[in-house]
């Protein structure tokens, strides 16, 4: 059986301003006295960071990554899919900066790979070297939005694309204030 909305609720109390797990003291059920494995945790703060995931907690010796916990304790049901992290830091698990994403969701969000030739996103060199080629993804299709003269003009095309189709969840290259994020 898996782990029940109750049980976590039972277990650890959630902070959704900071984002923390904390444990608390739990009564064992018959004698009403605390339980022995629990007594010295209680207070402390559940989980630790992990590299792939940012924070885990552990519970009954299996691991959560905090994101999708904190999903579960606030509204009672496992996320669908995914968590995003809006402001794309994964150890960041306050309520207010947790989305639940679809696997498309979280790619078209995501900050540019920085393995090609140009510093944005949706932006390359062509061979020739003397042309900027702009593109999107959109459903896992490649689509052409234009050559350009420069990097900065490929990159505001990529912007006006990806706000059209993303809307607030598009990873920009540049802020409202123009400038490169």
């Amino acid at each position: 059986m898996g782990l029940t909305h109750e049980h976590v609720r039972e277990l650890l109390d959630y902070f959704p301003d900071t984002g923390e797990f904390r444990w608390k003291k739990i009564p064992h059920p018959a004698t009403g006295m605390q339980r022995r494995h629990n007594t010295m945790r209680a207070g402390k703060i559940a989980g630790g960071k992990h590299n792939a995931v940012g924070c885990i907690v552990r519970i009954e010796g299996r691991y959560y990554p905090a994101g999708r916990l904190a999903f579960f304790w606030m509204t009672g049901r496992w996320p669908r899919s995914m968590i995003r992290h809006r402001n794309f830091n994964a150890s960041d698990n306050r309520w207010d900066n947790l989305v639940e994403a679809t696997p498309s969701q979280i790619s078209r969000a995501a900050r540019p790979h920085h393995d090609g030739s140009s510093r944005f996103k949706g932006v390359y060199l062509r061979k020739n070297g003397y042309i900027w080629t702009s593109q999107i993804t959109l459903n896992g299709e490649v689509h052409f939005i234009g050559n350009f003269p420069d990097e900065e003009t490929a990159a505001r095309a990529y912007d006006v694309e990806a706000r059209k189709h993303f809307g607030e969840d598009a990873f920009l290259n540049f802020g409202d204030e123009g400038s490169a994020q």
